[in-house]
């Protein structure tokens, strides 16, 4: 997956749970009364900001190695659980915890991205729903010729080169 494409998804992501945390702590504190248009709105549109966020969060659980996938199943039981035992102490504080491990768990994805990601899983993944993306071509090495020399002569342990036909500039014509 390119870079800038998972960075955006985890920044598109992080930027939808804030607005849905701050929604909800806004109209529970408020007791905010709408008349039913924008209350059926407001509703719609949480509802699409959850979705674009979980189908988010399922895309990226998807491509993810096995061995990370255990961690992220670990880590979302914690996230589900810390903020329930700490917001019992103290109120509201489990909000803002949720906040920081969400910022926390698409901060590592940006920066760990080529060892939390299984490019095979990405690329079949839009064989299947039809996406076109092109696949990162993979750097080529280069390796120097090995030569011994004796005192002979210079021995070269590399293939010898094959014979090409000579290009159109130098061929002459005969006829």
């Amino acid at each position: 997956m390119n870079k800038k494409i998972n960075l955006y998804l985890n920044i598109i992501e992080s930027v939808l749970i804030i607005l849905l945390i701050g929604l909800g702590v806004f109209f529970y504190t408020n007791n905010s009364h709408f008349n039913s248009f924008y209350s059926n709105l407001i509703i719609i549109m949480s509802f699409i900001m959850e979705f674009i966020a979980v189908s988010i969060e399922l895309f990226m659980f998807y491509i993810m190695n096995k061995k990370y996938r255990g961690f992220s199943v670990l880590y979302y039981i914690a996230e589900l659980l810390l903020p329930i035992f700490i917001n019992i102490k103290f109120p509201f504080i489990g909000i803002g915890i949720i906040m920081i491990l969400n910022i926390a768990k698409n901060f590592f994805r940006v920066y760990k991205l080529d060892i939390i990601l299984e490019k095979e899983n990405l690329y079949q993944f839009c064989d299947t729903f039809g996406i076109k993306i092109e696949k990162e071509k993979t750097k080529r090495k280069y390796t120097r010729k090995a030569t011994t020399t004796t005192k002979a002569k210079a021995v070269s342990k590399t293939k010898p080169k094959t014979k090409t036909a000579p290009s159109k500039k130098t061929r002459k014509s005969y006829a």
